[in-house]
């Protein structure tokens, strides 16, 4: 049986929660785009808040990932509790740890 605080909480809808993440996404972009330090830039009040999203958050972090690379890598690991291999030498290259993550979604189904 499910409780009553379980029963009355809503889930967003899929066109409410994408634009509650583009908001976000927008605003930690903006103020943090003079930034060039990773755990600065994820430590942003709207990234948090994205991360608080949990799993619904990583479809939207990916898609957003196939658009343009950014600072998503924080997110994806601490939402999903997994961090895919990254050779050494593309340690710091956006566009193939992107990819990397992408490989990562279409294999878990997030894609």
């Amino acid at each position: 049986m499910v409780n009553a605080t379980q029963s009355q909480v809503k889930r967003k809808s899929d066109a409410d929660l994408e634009k509650e993440f583009q908001k976000l996404a927008n605003q930690w972009k903006y103020e943090t785009g003079h930034l060039s330090i990773p755990a600065q830039i994820a430590r942003h009040p709207a990234y948090q808040s994205i991360v608080d999203m949990g799993e619904q958050a990583i479809p939207l972090i990916l898609k957003d990932l196939q658009a343009e690379p950014d600072h998503w890598f924080s997110a994806l690991s601490g939402i999903s509790g997994e961090s895919p291999h990254i050779p050494d030498e593309d340690m710091g290259n956006m566009r193939a740890m992107s990819e990397v993550w992408l490989e990562w979604g279409k294999r878990n189904l997030y894609i």
